[in-house]
Parts: structure tokens; sequence; C-alpha cells
């Protein structure tokens, strides 16, 4: 390869003028001195050029370091600011002014997402049930904001949980709950939940729609069963019961706002108590019939309810009462379902007080006249009577009413004194106990005590 000896330029060869400095190259009088100073400058002009590639390496090398720092810089930039933005987003300050905000607007369908009891979150029906018991029991807003404050408590202070409450009631905790992805915190709203009971009105099957699956509980009659724990709410959920072979379709309703949470059945049936109208009737021989029948278990001071009776059944209620022989019956009624949300009826009865009012007069007429002829009988069979010592006993004994005791007594032969009978008497100890006189004419009879002062008289 040739050089230009003037400026050490690269030329081809048999190149006559160099093209950067236009010296001549083909000179026989410099052909050594040029060889040697073009070698020179050749070697001289090589160096800088390697010095000049050196210098523009160590610039590339010191501009991509920079590039690769501010690279670095930057991602880590990205990285803290999605940190920051992310953690934001799943604080519970942003979780609870989410719920807070589906609270308000009554959007239980995107509670659920949030809402959890026991580590699991609630269904509809549950989520519903809960957003109910706020309604009725405070303010859906008022628990918003409480929601809300919580949320910002437990953000700011880095506290692991707060309690959200209605009055005495705790309806939602608010707790650390792990790690999401690793890194962020983590919190659950959990709704706490209530043990569920019932006092069955009747023995049977109940089958009961919860969380669209069929549960299953065999009732006693007046024993108290437990159905379970559910999360705080008020419930009314589908339901059957099977009572004496008879389906019974309706509703379970449960209610926590009670302290001591209470499930009750709401079925189509029949279901009813009976209550006597009435001031004449005797309660001695009162009798109620349904269907015809006698019911043996009825008394009118408790209030004993009857059914559970289908819809569709016919039901005829009715009383009897028997007053000085005579039977009289009360209306008869026809029990009709329960209206208004209530579980029975009252069945009120009524005996026609005036026709046993007037039958008990005329029945005391007649006792009052047959008394009057047996009164008669006697006044005139006692002024006819003379008294003689074969009835002086007699006389006495109708007086007392009673026979004479002789166990107790002792008594003396009646004797004659005038127009008067009498006749002592003693204990066994043959102490005087007292005496009798009888009016011989009319039979009056006075008795006296052992003091001979006057006790009694009459006929």
């Amino acid at each position: 390869m040739n050089f230009c000896g003037n400026c050490g330029a690269r030329v081809k060869e048999g190149q006559k003028i160099c093209t950067q400095c236009g010296h001549p190259l083909n000179s026989k009088r410099h052909s050594d001195t040029q060889s040697n100073h073009n070698q020179d400058t050749t070697d001289r002009n090589r160096s800088q050029y390697d010095s000049n590639q050196q210098r523009s390496q160590s610039q590339s090398s010191n501009k991509r370091f920079w590039i690769i720092l501010i690279i670095i810089v930057l991602i880590l930039a990205a990285l803290f600011a999605a940190y920051k933005i992310i953690s934001s987003q799943l604080s519970a300050k942003k979780e609870s002014e989410t719920i807070a905000h589906d609270i308000r607007k009554g959007k239980t369908g995107d509670l659920s997402k949030h809402l959890k009891s026991d580590g699991k979150h609630l269904s509809k029906t549950e989520t519903k049930a809960w957003y109910r018991y706020i309604k009725q029991e405070d303010s859906p807003s008022r628990i918003a904001d409480e929601v809300e404050t919580v949320g910002k408590k437990m953000t700011k202070h880095n506290y692991h949980q707060m309690g959200v409450s209605s009055g005495d009631q705790n309806v939602l905790n608010v707790k650390r709950d792990g790690k999401q992805y690793g890194i962020f915190k983590k919190y659950a709203f959990e709704v706490p939940k209530q043990q569920v009971t019932i006092d069955p009105d009747d023995s049977g099957e109940l089958k009961y729609e919860y969380n669209g699956k069929t549960r299953k509980s065999n009732l006693t009659e007046e024993n108290t069963k437990t159905l379970g724990y559910f999360p705080l709410g008020i419930y009314d959920l589908k339901a059957q019961q099977d009572v004496d072979g008879k389906k019974f379709k309706g509703g379970l309703s449960i209610d926590m706002s009670d302290d001591e949470p209470q499930a009750e059945t709401n079925f189509k049936q029949k279901r009813f108590t009976v209550s006597i109208d009435s001031s004449s009737y005797d309660s001695d021989s009162l009798k109620l019939y349904i269907n015809g029948k006698e019911q043996s278990d009825f008394d009118e001071y408790e209030d004993e309810e009857y059914g559970p009776y289908s819809p569709d059944d016919k039901v005829e209620v009715y009383a009897t009462t028997k007053v000085e022989g005579k039977v009289f019956k009360s209306n008869t009624e026809n029990v009709s379902s329960p209206s208004g949300g209530d579980k029975s009826t009252t069945v009120e009865l009524t005996f026609d007080d005036d026709a046993i009012d007037e039958h008990e007069d005329k029945e005391l007429d007649k006792k009052l006249d047959d008394d009057d002829d047996d009164d008669d009988s006697s006044s005139s069979s006692s002024s006819h009577t003379p008294v003689t010592r074969d009835n002086v006993i007699d006389k006495v004994e109708s007086y007392e009413g009673h026979k004479l005791d002789t166990d107790e007594y002792t008594y003396q032969e009646p004797e004659k004194n005038g127009d008067t009978w009498g006749f002592s008497f003693t204990d066994k100890d043959g102490d005087l106990a007292g005496s009798y006189k009888i009016d011989a004419d009319d039979g009056y009879v006075t008795e006296y005590d052992e003091d001979g002062e006057e006790v009694s008289s009459g006929y």
C-alpha cells in the first residue's frame, strides 16, 4: 500500500498526484529520501489514527455507561411508582372506599365480592341478608361512613384489626390477612356469624333452600333445635315441612336483630285458637267440635292452637253446652287462612244467651212451683196432724233437717206438759247438752242449750 510522502494519505499504485494535498508522487530525485520520509509520515499518521480510534472508543464506552445507568434509574423509578400505585389500590383505605360506595348504592352483587365470613366470600343470599340487617337496624349511609373511617385508620396507623358496629352489635371486622403477590398487605372484611335456633310448632321434617342447596332438619314440637351458624343478617328462605303426611310450602324467616336469633316458619296453612264470647253457658259441660269431632283437649281458659290444616281444607268449628238439662249449640264457623302475615287466626263462638236465660227462668219457675206445692203440703200436713208421743221425734228431725245423732247423744223420752211436748238430751258422760220444746197444736219447735238459753226455733 502506498502513501503520500507529503500528507501521508493513502494513494493508489501508479497514481501521479496525491488527491489530498496535490503533491507529486513519482519524482525520481526524492525516491530514497522521500521513501524514508513517507515511511515516517506513514508511521506518524498510523499512530495518530490509532490514538483517535482509542479516544473515540473511550468516549463511546462512557456514553453507553451513562445510558445504561439512566435506563436502570428509570426502571427502578417505574417499579417504585408501580409499587406505590398497586399498594395504594390494595390498601385497606382503597378497598374500604369501594365497599362503602357499594353499601351506599345497595350493590349487594358487588359487595359479595369483597365481604367474607369464615374466610369464604358471602353468597348473594347472605350479602342481601346482611344489607337488609343494616338497613333495618341502622343506616347504610352511616355504616358506609364508618367503613371508610376504619379503612383510613388502618392504612395510616398500620393497625392489624378494627371493627364496624351498629349499636352493640359488631357488623363487620376488618383485619390484616397475610400478603398479596408476596409483598403487598392483604385485608379481609369479615361478617360475623351467629347461632340460629328454632322452636317448632309441629313435628316433622323441615326443608329449606340456602345458598343453592337444600338443607334438612328433623323437628319435634316444642323442642328447640339448632339450625346452624349463619352470617349476620335477616333471611327469608323458601321452605317446606312434612306434617302428618301433609306437605306445607312457605318460608323460613331468620331475624338476627333479636338478642337470641330465632328462625320461624311461615307456611300456607290454617291454624286457629277458639274464643267463647258468651255469658250464659256452663263451663263444666262445654265441648268443642272440629269437623264434627269432639276435641278432648279443649280448655276455654287456655290458648290452645289447632292445626295445621291445608289451605284448601274445609274446617268447621262449633261448641255445645248443657244448661238445666238442655243442650245448646253455638254458631258454626268456617275457618279461613290467616292474613297479613299472621300465623294463626282466632275463631269466635257465641251462644244464644237470651235463649239460655229464658230456659233457666222457666226451669227456676218450675222448681219454685214445686217447692210451693211441697211447702203447702207440708204446712197442711203439719197443721192438720196433731203432735203425739209417736210423732214428736219426727217434728224435731224435720226441724233439724236430719236424724237425731244417737251415737253422740242420749235422748230422753218425750213428756207432755200442758200444750207443750218436750225432752232433753245428754252427752255420753251424762252431762246435759240441750233440750227441745214442741207446740202440741202446730208442731213449732224451740231448741235450748245446756244452760236453758234458746238456740233457735222453727218448723
